[in-house]
Order: structure tokens, then C-alpha cells, then sequence
């Protein structure tokens, strides 16, 4: 519902019936209510202490001699799984108390427990399906442990404790979408070993738009569009540069507005249809986020333009012979609005083209 006061009555009404933690200063962490509704389903394993998890081959009956240090623990009770996977597990005191476990369904929701505070809205991008020629037909999915999105990674005066938790699940490199200085707090938080920070602004992604005067000194006089299509376009170089088990974890502050349009940017170049991008767009309101605002005040006109609707119509306008409005969104058009970028990628078709061969498993 575009109209804002009806959208949040309904949005208030939904975290109020679960009592959905919500976020009253995201900048400290400081919530209201105690349900954490964002979180994933776990495996009971009815026991308690440690538990050595193990991926298992149904076709050969093979156990791995390697524990599977991704999936997270919390006192007999497992999180973080790959879906589709089958796995042995088994008490580390008692291995007469053991079984498996299979678990099913698309989307990895992840845990992540830090000494600080828990870092929540933390997804895999992998098994969302993608229809590379846009033929209605599903090609594949996007694969698991590659690109993973979330808030910023809390943790105690950059302790190390919580980004011991991302290194168990392979990542290891961080991608900030933050301001530099003011929104990145140090002492409230851990960083991964690679890290980089690449500022970009919420949803405003349109090739026509460029900011104030500050604002363009700020970014070096590159418009929202170059700011934001230049960021996917660096994750793309990463990801295609980095071995096999490479992964990537890229957020803002809380992982809604500038980690949703980078998100939705880079599923929309790997074939991801619409309703699915929505989908992982909207699974970010169980995060808690009562106020979820989705405008902001366009400069240029006396009414607020709705963020994630003014990304749309961002796309759709890209589409040549497409209403904005009405027209089918291609990301790919809008990547190509100005031809090349200014950087080192000297054909952005074929850096997709490799991006996708990285990121797909096809059928």
C-alpha cells in the first residue's frame, strides 16, 4: 500500500501480535519487544553441549571426515544448514546419540551469535531461482555461500568474536555500503579480515539524478546511478576474481534500504524474476523494523517519492520503450544506460556473463 500511514498501521499491527523485537535505535542496538522474528528455523536435536555435525552422501552412504563448522550450535540446537543437504550428527561426548537431518525449503536464514549483540537479518542469497533469457522458464538457482547480506557485524571493540562467527560459516570478506566516519563505530563492532567500504545511496539509482553540489564533491562527481551500478559492478569483480570458495558479506547499517538496492541490482543481473526480488526485499520487515520508511523527499518536487517504488520506475525507464510505470523491469538495460563503466571493466556484458557463471547452478 503506497499510502505511508496505512502501510504502517498494518506493519504495527503484524509485530505487535508476535511481540517482534523491533529496533528503537539502530545505531546502538537498543529494541523493544522480545521475539526476534527474523530468525530461522532450528533442528532439536533433544540432546545438550556440543554436537560434531557432518554432510552426508545419501548415495553412497559416505560420511564427511570434516565437520561442518557452518552450521552454528546453541546448545543442542542447529542452525544455518545448506537446504537440500543431508547431514550426521552426533553428540561430542556420546556418539551412541546421534542422527540425521535434511531440511528443505529455498531461502538460508542465518544465525549469528556474537559477545556483543546478535547480528540479525542476515540471509544467503543462495537458492533463489534465476531465468537467465527471460523466457518464463527457471534456469537454476543462485548458488549457497557466496554472497550473503545482512546488517552491520556487532561485536565488542572489534573483539574478533563475532567475526569468528563469520569465518565458520567461509567469509571472509565485508562489503560496507555505509558513510564513512560517523556511521562506522569501531568500538561497537567487529570487521572481516578483507574489508572494504563503498558508500551508496538508498534506492536512488536513476541515471538522470545527481545531488547537491556537496553531495557530487562528496562522490566525486559520480551520479546515485554510477554510485550504485559502480558498487555491484565491484562485488561482480570480486566474486569472478575469487577461488571457488570464495564469499562475500555486504550490509549497510541495518540491511534494509542500500543493502536491498544493492541486492536487488545483483539478483536482477543473474536472472532473479520480480516477485522473488520482492520477496527477499520484504524478507527484511520480520527484521522488526516498525518505522520502515520507503520515501524520501525528491528535490525537485513537493511530494514524497517512495524509495523502493522510485527504484522500479528507476529500472522500468531504463527498458527502452517501456512506461515507467507499467513497463517489465530489466536490470540489464539499466546496467547498459551508459555504456561502459569508467573503471577497468571494459565490457560489462561479458563481466555479467562470468558473474553468472560463478554464481549459478544451473539445471
Amino acid at each position: 500500500d503506497a499510502n505511508y500511514s496505512s502501510f504502517n498501521t498494518v506493519m504495527n499491527n503484524n509485530l505487535n501480535t508476535y511481540n517482534c523485537a523491533y529496533y528503537t535505535n539502530d545505531n546502538t542496538g537498543s529494541y523493544s519487544g522480545s521475539v526476534f522474528c527474523d530468525q530461522p528455523n532450528k533442528y532439536d536435536t533433544g540432546t545438550t553441549g556440543n554436537i560434531n555435525v557432518y554432510e552426508y552422501d545419501e548415495s553412497t552412504g559416505d560420511v564427511s571426515n570434516t565437520i561442518a563448522n557452518y552450521v552454528f550450535n546453541d546448545n543442542g540446537k542447529l542452525y544455518n544448514f545448506i537446504p537440500g543437504k543431508t547431514y550426521y550428527w552426533e553428540s561430542a561426548s556420546d556418539s551412541s546419540i546421534n542422527g540425521y537431518v535434511k531440511p528443505t525449503g529455498e531461502r538460508r536464514i542465518i544465525t549469528i551469535h556474537g559477545t556483543n549483540r546478535q547480528t540479525r537479518n542476515v540471509r544467503d542469497l543462495g537458492g533463489l531461482p534465476v531465468d537467465t533469457d527471460g523466457d518464463g522458464t527457471i534456469d537454476g538457482k543462485i548458488k549457497y555461500q557466496k554472497l550473503y547480506r545482512g546488517e552491520k557485524i556487532w561485536g565488542t571493540n572489534n573483539s574478533g568474536a563475532t567475526r569468528a562467527q563469520f569465518e565458520k560459516l567461509g567469509i571472509y570478506n565485508e562489503y560496507d555500503l555505509r558513510t564513512p566516519g560517523s556511521e562506522i563505530v569501531t568500538s561497537e563492532e567487529d570487521k572481516l579480515a578483507n574489508y572494504t567500504n563503498n558508500e551508496i545511496v538508498h534506492y536512488r539509482i536513476d541515471h538522470t539524478e545527481f545531488g547537491s553540489a556537496a553531495t557530487e564533491a562528496r562522490f566525486n562527481g559520480k551520479s546515485y546511478y554510477q554510485l550504485s551500478r559502480d558498487a555491484a559492478i565491484d562485488v561482480m569483480k570480486k566474486v569472478v576474481a575469487g577461488n571457488d570458495d570464495y564469499a562475500l558479506y555486504f550490509h549497510c547499517r541495518i540491511g534494509a534500504d542500500r543493502t536491498g538496492t544493492l541486492a536487488y541490482l545483483l539478483e536482477g543481473v543473474l536472472g532473479v524474476p520480480t516477485e522473488y526480488r520482492h520477496q527477499d526485499y520484504e524478507l527484511t520487515t520480520f527484521f522488526g523494523l516498525r518505522e520502515r520508511t520507503r520515501y524520501y523527499f525528491k528535490k525537485d518536487s513537493t511530494n514524497d517519492e517512495y524509495k523502493f517504488i522510485y527504484l522500479k520506475k528507476a529500472i522500468r525507464h531504463a527498458t527502452p520503450n517501456n512506461d515507467e510505470i507499467t513497463g517489465e523491469e530489466n536490470v540489464m538495460d539499466w546496467f547498459l544506460l551508459e555504456g561502459n563503466s569508467t573503471d577497468d571493466c571494459s565490457d560489462i556484458t561479458a563481466l555479467i556473463n562470468q558473474f553468472r557463471a560463478k554464481m549459478i547452478d544451473y539445471n
